[in-house]
């Protein structure tokens, strides 16, 4: 059967501060959400704008909602690793054994994303971990201490928006992309997920439709 994933947006003053949120707001398409521009314009004056690493299947945010994952990603700040630059942020991101197809500059740290060659398909907890697990590991290929962002219902900084988390306010941007060499899951699979890491037991598939 079909099914319509959702683009969430999410509107936060400060960090992830919830009492500080406007209502997510989910769109069916990016025309759709390119038709929301004059409310997400006046946002990004006032709050932090992120987005969801992963297409949503119901109008919520947790890991309930994920069905299918369309990339990897990663987040490096330089508050995580004292002594490095941003340049050196970027070029240790850049030069990873797997380079990522999008870079993006978060305003004081990056935000890197591996495409991947065809959906994931999440149809239990296991399949959950594995995307979570290729998260951290990718993060970890780096060198650099990345954050607590692998959770596959993550949100993440919208490029072309402004962070506000503190001043001097800056512009969060794309700095590389390149979208032909996507990745192969499997690829990774076999490299990352090796017989040292314990999943729980896969418990009932997830329906895949409702």
């Amino acid at each position: 059967c079909s099914r319509t994933y959702l683009i969430e947006l999410r509107f936060l003053l400060k960090g992830a501060e919830p009492s500080n949120e406007y209502s997510p707001r989910f769109y069916e398409s990016v025309s759709e959400l390119l038709a929301d521009t004059e409310f997400i314009k006046w946002a990004n004056n006032h709050r932090n704008i992120y987005f969801g690493a992963s297409p949503r299947s119901i109008h919520s945010g947790t890991k309930e909602s994920i069905k299918t994952v369309n990339s990897l990603w990663i987040d490096v700040d330089l508050e995580d690793n004292p002594g490095a630059s941003k340049a050196d942020l970027y070029q240790a991101i850049l030069n990873s054994k797997h380079k990522p197809n999008i870079i993006v500059d978060s305003g004081h740290g990056y935000q890197a994303y591996w495409l991947l060659n065809k959906p994931y398909s999440i149809k239990s907890e296991q399949d959950i971990k594995i995307i979570e697990e290729l998260n951290k590991k990718l993060g970890s290929s780096t060198g650099m201490v990345s954050d607590y962002t692998q959770d596959v219902s993550r949100i993440l900084r919208l490029p072309g928006t402004i962070n506000i988390k503190s001043e001097p306010f800056v512009d969060c941007t794309v700095n590389y992309f390149e979208s032909g060499n996507r990745h192969d899951i499997d690829i990774l699979k076999a490299e990352y997920i090796t017989s040292s890491i314990e999943f729980n037991a896969p418990k009932a598939n997830l329906p895949m439709c409702t």
